[in-house]
C-alpha cells in the first residue's frame, strides 16, 4: 500500500469517527450537573499534550457521564467521554494537539472533509444533558519550510543546522545555503539562510560542529572548499574559506580531532592509490584556516578509512595496504601522531585482514589502546574464527595482544565495535548460524583490554538489524542498546524490539524490550538512561496520521515506554534530537503536504519527545 493511499484510508476512518461522535450525549437525566472546563482558551504547540480539569457545576450523588467531542479530529485527540464518580467534583482530561502538515477542515455536523487550511483553531466540547462547556485551541505550527535540504544537525538548545539547496531547489548549482533553524520545538522555527556556494546534497555536505560552536561545510565543484560559519545562531557569518587539494567526491567530510578538522583525500584519480592523503586543517574558530597534507596511500572512499581520534593530537586510520584492495590480508592500521607538528608522524601498528566497510573502522580506548576486527586464520569474514585485534601502548611501543575470538563478524555499520570507557569493548557477532538477523545473534563483551588475559563474554542479542539502524548505541559505561527487527526480520512492524545490554563489563546481561513498529533509524540517546525513536504506528507506514514519537526510559533499570501521537512524520534521512528548555524535540526533513521529497515544500518538522 503506498503512502498516499494509506493516508486517504486514515482520513476516511477519522471522518467516519468524526461523524459518529457528534451525537454521543447521554440521555436526559433530570437535574444532571453541567460540566465546566478549567479554561476557555488554550494556546499550544502541535504535538503537545495539554491536561485540563473538568469540573461539575455541583457535586452529584450519582456518577456523571460526560461526552467529549472535538471539532476536528485531524487536529485534536481526546477521549470520547469521562466519568466523574458520585461525590467527586473534578476529572482530568488529556488533549493532544496533533502535528499535521495542513489539517483539513471537517464539518462538525456531517463529518465531511472541507478544503485544507492553515488556521489551527479547533475546539473541544464537554456535555451532559443539561449543558456544555467549550475550550478553543490555538495550535501553533512546529515546522518550517526549507525546500530540499540535508540534515538536520543539532547545534544547541532549540537550534538545528541544515544544508539547503538554495532558491533553485537543486544541489550543485552554486546557490546552496546553510540553514540555521532557531526556536525548534517551541513553535514554528525561524529559518536564517546563508549562501555558501556549491554543496553536493549528500551526507558529505552536512554541517559539522567545531569545538567553538562554528559550522564547517565541505563544498564541491569546481574547487573543493571548506567553509567556516561563526556567530551561530544569532548572526551566522562566513569567517573563512579554504580551498582543498582534491576533486569533488574524493574528499571526506571533516572529523573534529582536538581543535582541528581532519579529512581524507583520494587524490586526483579518485581511486584508492598512491596519491591519497590526509588533510589536517588548523585555525578552526579563527579568520585564517590552514591545511597541511600527509601522504596516506590506500585511502578508501569513506569507511573503513574514516579517521578515529585516539587523543587530542593523534588518530587511528585503516588503509588498504600495497595491493590497494581491502579484505585481502595486507590492510594496515596506522597511528598518526603530533597533528600540530609541521610533519605529523605516521606509524603502521598492525597489518592483517580488515574488512573494507564500517565494521573495519578502528576503535580507540583510553588514549593508548587501539582495536580492529579481523578475519581469522581462514582469511574469510563472517566465519567462526573472526577476531578482535587489540594493540596496546599505541603511542609508545605498539604491542599487539593475543587476538580475541568473536565468532562471525557482522558486516557494515551494524558490525562496528564500540568502546565502553571502562577498559572494555562490545562487538556484534552473528552467532552459531553465521547469518545476520536471526535468533542466535550475539554481542561479545571483551573486558580487561589493557592486560592479559582479556576476557570475552558472549550474550544473546537476537534478530539484529543489518542496516545502519542496527548499530550499537552506548548509553553509559555499563549499558548499551541495539535496535532489533524482531523474528519477522522486517523493521517497522509490530515485533520491533530494543535489545538492552546491561552490567558491562563485569557481568553483562541482555534483555529484549518490545517497542512496536519503529522507523529504520538508530535510537538516539536523550541521556544516560533513555533513547528516542520515531514510531510508524499500527499501519506500519511512516508519514501517516498514526505516527508516534517514542521514548524508552529506565535503561539499565526498569525500562518504561512512553509515546506522543505526533501525526505524519517521515524523515528523508536520520532525524536529530534537539534539546529544548522543556526536554527534547525530534526533528527531521519531511516531504511536506505533496508527499514528494526534494522539492519546494520540504520542511523541517519537529515532534515533542514525551
Amino acid at each position: 500500500m503506498n503512502k498516499k493511499l494509506a493516508r486517504l484510508l486514515a482520513v476516511l476512518v477519522l471522518v467516519a469517527a468524526a461523524g459518529c461522535r457528534r451525537h454521543t450525549h447521554p440521555p436526559s437525566i433530570g437535574g444532571a450537573p453541567r460540566p465546566v472546563w478549567s479554561a476557555g482558551d488554550i494556546t499550544t504547540i502541535e504535538g503537545r499534550k495539554v491536561t485540563l480539569t473538568l469540573r461539575l457545576s455541583r457535586i452529584s450523588d450519582s456518577d456523571s457521564d460526560i461526552s467529549i467531542d472535538v471539532s476536528n479530529e485531524f487536529e485534536l485527540s481526546a477521549p470520547d467521554s469521562v466519568t466523574i464518580p458520585a461525590g467527586s467534583e473534578t476529572a482530568s482530561v488529556t488533549v493532544i494537539a496533533l502535528a499535521v502538515d495542513e489539517a483539513p477542515d471537517v464539518d462538525p455536523d456531517t463529518g465531511d472533509v472541507l478544503d485544507a487550511h492553515d488556521e489551527r483553531s479547533p475546539f473541544i466540547t464537554a456535555s451532559t444533558a443539561n449543558g456544555s462547556s467549550t475550550v478553543q485551541f490555538h495550535i501553533l505550527e512546529e515546522d518550517g519550510e526549507t525546500g530540499p535540504a540535508a540534515g538536520p544537525v543539532a547545534a544547541g538548545s532549540g537550534v538545528a543546522l541544515l544544508s539547503g539547496a538554495g532558491a533553485d531547489g537543486k544541489f550543485g548549482t552554486g546557490d546552496e545555503e546553510l540553514i540555521t533553524a532557531t526556536g525548534v520545538g517551541t513553535g514554528a522555527p525561524v529559518l536564517n539562510k546563508l549562501k555558501i556556494g556549491f554543496l553536493s546534497g549528500d551526507a558529505s555536505c552536512l554541517p559539522v560542529i567545531g569545538p567553538g560552536g562554528e559550522a564547517l561545510l565541505l563544498g564541491s565543484a569546481p574547487v573543493v572548499t571548506l567553509t567556516q560559519v561563526q556567530s551561530i545562531p544569532s548572526a551566522p557569518t562566513i569567517t573563512a574559506t579554504l580551498s582543498l587539494a582534491g576533486k569533488p567526491g574524493g574528499i571526506s567530510s571533516p572529523v573534529i580531532i582536538g581543535g582541528r578538522a581532519v579529512m581524507t583525500s583520494r587524490g586526483l584519480d579518485l581511486t584508492t592509490s598512491l596519491d591519497d592523503t590526509l588533510l589536517i586543517v588548523q585555525g578552526i574558530g579563527t579568520a585564517t584556516l590552514t591545511v597541511k597534507t600527509v601522504s596516506m596511500p590506500g585511502i578508501a572512499a569513506g569507511d573503513p578509512s574514516i579517521p578515529v581520534a585516539l587523543d587530542a593530537t593523534s588518530l587511528l586510520i585503516v588503509t588498504s595496504g600495497a595491493d590497494f584492495l581491502f579484505g585481502t590480508g595486507d590492510e594496515i592500521l596506522a597511528v598518526v601522531r603530533n597533528l600540530d607538528a609541521a610533519t605529523p608522524t605516521v606509524t603502521p601498528i598492525f597489518s592483517g585482514a580488515i574488512r573494507g566497510d564500517a565494521s573495519g573502522r578502528p576503535m580507540a580506548s583510553g588514549g593508548t589502546i587501539a582495536a580492529v576486527e579481523t578475519a581469522g586464520l581462514d582469511g574469510l569474514f563472517s566465519t567462526s574464527d573472526d577476531r578482535l585485534q587489540v594493540i596496546r601502548d599505541v603511542l609508545g611501543t605498539p604491542t599487539p595482544a593475543p587476538p580475541v575470538a568473536i565468532g562471525g563478524s557482522v558486516a557494515g555499520p551494524a558490525g562496528m565495535p564500540i568502546e565502553t570507557g571502562s577498559d572494555a569493548a562490545i562487538v556484534p557477532s552473528l552467532g552459531a548460524d553465521l547469518l545476520p538477523g536471526t535468533a542466535d545473534d550475539e554481542v561479545v563483551v571483551v573486558s580487561l583490554l589493557s592486560v592479559d588475559p582479556m576476557t570475552n563474554t558472549v550474550v544473546a542479542a537476537p534478530y539484529g538489524t543489518a542496516s545502519p539502524a542496527g548499530v550499537l548505541v552506548l548509553m553509559s559505561g555499563s549499558s548499551a542498546v541495539r535496535l532489533s527487527a524482531g523474528p519477522d526480520g522486517t523493521q517497522g512492524t509490530a515485533d520491533d524490539t530494543v535489545v538492552i545490554l546491561a552490567s558491562i563489563p563485569a557481568a553483562p546481561t541482555t534483555s529484549s524490550f518490545l517497542v512496536g513498529p519503529v522507523a529504520n533509524f538508530a535510537p538516539l540517546p536523550a541521556d544516560g538512561t533513555s533513547i528516542v525513536m520515531s514510531g510508524v504506528g499500527p499501519d506500519h507506514i511512516a508519514g501517516t496520521t498514526d505516527d508516534l514519537t517514542l521514548r524508552l526510559s529506565g535503561i539499565g533499570g526498569g525500562p518504561v515506554l512512553t509515546n506522543n501521537p505526533t501525526g505524519p512524520f517521515a524523515p528523508q534521512s536520520a532525524p536529530a534530537l534537539i534539546p529544548i528548555p522543556t526536554g527534547f524535540s525530534l526533528a527531521g526533513v519531511t516531504s511536506g503536504i505533496d508527499e514528494t521529497p526534494a522539492n519546494a515544500d520540504d520542511r523541517l518538522s519537529a515532534n515533542i519527545v514525551p
